[in-house]
């Protein structure tokens, strides 16, 4: 039995390849995955495959775009818990946000929107580097 993605996925996939910021190579990868063992029977044999899915994550949605948000702000931010360490999907546009290296703790993190900040390529690369399994738009 073979399983396939979600027509929702196909489509996800689709809008984020037209957008101009790159998709994280490990994206094509299934680190974060559960085995499921599937046994197809007919009349002459016994066939059985392994299928990986995804492991599910709590979605976790922060938005604070717009608030003027400054380095110093999102790093209390991080620290004191008010974007928790579980955060999934986080908007952060239309800040003053330079300094994003305190993002990188958070490891569940998977869509980073920061359009609208003076952050620098420099800055989005190792950010990605230290995240790679996270989208980022800028």
């Amino acid at each position: 039995m073979k399983k396939t993605f979600p027509l929702l996925l196909t489509a996800v996939t689709f809008i984020i390849t037209a957008c101009h910021s790159s998709i994280p190579e490990s994206w094509n990868e299934t680190e974060s995955s559960t085995t499921i063992e599937a046994m197809s029977v007919d009349s002459t044999t016994t066939e059985t495959t392994k299928t990986t899915e995804p492991t599910p994550v709590e979605w976790v949605e922060i938005d604070l775009s717009g608030q003027g948000i400054t380095d110093e702000m999102l790093a209390q931010y991080v620290a004191d818990g008010t974007i928790p360490q579980n955060v999934t999907h986080l908007s952060l546009w239309g800040n003053q946000i330079t300094d994003i290296s305190t993002l990188s703790g958070l490891t569940n993190l998977m869509w980073l929107r920061l359009w609208g900040n003076p952050v620098t390529q420099g800055r989005i690369d190792e950010l990605q580097a230290a995240l790679p399994n996270c989208f980022i738009s800028y």
